[in-house]
């Protein structure tokens, strides 16, 4: 078995859902997916966008449940229930090995699984067998030190634990179009390539160190970072990736890159 993490650009709730195009082959490729890098895997580690707290945590329950963390969508979106077993046991190993490694990161059972988790686990993993646990994002935290936190995770997960990050390469909402099929501007187009660059030369430094000048494609594209950051945990767990692809590329309403990437040691 090959160490795998996956970083899968997640956009709208109703990507979960939706029946328009790009929600369609979105919704395939993560389909196509899960029976590739599935098989063997105990659990599941999530980083999503959409869980930030004061330091890291670590989350799993006894008893998980869906959040809905968004308002004004229909009803058929607050009916979802993604309810996967927690993987508490593989939760408060990895808080146990991050503490030995220097890192302060708490277990807590007080979450659930956010659309950052159950809009991308309901296509890659379905039959919702497979436990889940779950890594936050430290809001106080440098993209140097989120990178060498995932460093630190990486090393202390075994093979046959998936790392699914959660987010977008390209998150500008006050840009997006009403029109989920939009053109990217060249702004956004610009800045998801010079990631996908970085990832295919294996410059990680380069994932950290991009400009967010006003006015730049950088913090136009990244206004706030909470949905770059999971990238960073898929990309840092390892320094030397063997295999890297990116299974669907792509934008949703224009300035929402879907790009995924697949990273295996």
């Amino acid at each position: 078995m090959t160490k795998t993490a996956l970083f899968i650009g997640h956009g709208s709730p109703m990507n979960a859902l939706a029946d328009h195009t790009p929600a369609h082959a979105w919704q395939a490729v993560l389909r196509e997916l899960g029976p590739q890098v599935l098989p063997g895997m105990r659990a599941i580690l999530c980083v999503s966008a959409h869980w930030q707290t004061r330091g890291t945590e670590v989350f799993a329950s006894d008893e998980p449940h869906a959040i809905h963390d968004f308002i004004g969508f229909p009803k058929s979106l607050y009916d979802v229930k993604y309810l996967a077993p927690g993987a508490v046991a593989e939760a408060k190993a990895l808080s146990a090995a991050l503490s030995a490694a220097g890192h302060e990161v708490p277990y807590t059972a007080e979450w659930g699984y956010d659309h950052g988790v159950w809009s991308v686990l309901a296509h890659l993993a379905p039959h919702q067998n497979i436990p889940v646990f779950m890594l936050s994002l430290d809001r106080k935290k440098t993209l140097d030190e989120h990178l060498a936190l995932a460093r630190a995770v990486g090393a202390a997960l075994p093979e046959d634990i998936l790392i699914v990050a959660s987010g977008n390469i390209v998150h500008a909402l006050a840009d997006m179009e009403e029109d989920p099929m939009a053109a990217a501007p060249p702004w956004a187009v610009e800045f998801d390539e010079q990631i996908a660059k970085a990832l295919e030369q294996r410059d990680w430094a380069a994932l950290t160190e991009i400009s967010r000048a006003p006015g730049t494609p950088g913090k136009l594209s990244v206004p706030t970072l909470d949905h770059y950051i999971p990238l960073l945990y898929a990309a840092g767990f390892t320094d030397a990736p063997k295999h890297l692809t990116f299974p669907y590329t792509g934008f949703d309403h224009g300035t929402i890159s879907m790009r995924c990437v697949c990273i295996r040691e």
